[in-house]
């Protein structure tokens, strides 16, 4: 990612008095709220701006049960 923002305001970062140390150390991937590849915005408040999480969960349950009966 070229720039992402992390929310700080969550239990596991407060109270904040290093911001640098709490991202190296206490800050999670859920913290993560936006992020920027190239100037296009991939995660918007969370959600991801290029993926059809439906259309890949789909395909994750179909492949799962192709697996299941090939076993």
């Amino acid at each position: 990612a070229d720039v992402i923002a992390v929310d700080m305001s969550q239990l596991e970062t407060r109270p904040l008095f290093d911001p640098i140390s709490h991202l190296v150390y206490a800050a999670s991937r859920n913290q993560v709220t936006d992020v920027w590849v190239a100037g296009k915005q991939l995660l918007n408040n969370r959600t991801l701006t290029t993926i059809d999480t439906d259309e890949v969960l789909h395909n994750a349950d179909r492949w799962q049960a192709i697996l299941r009966t090939s076993a």
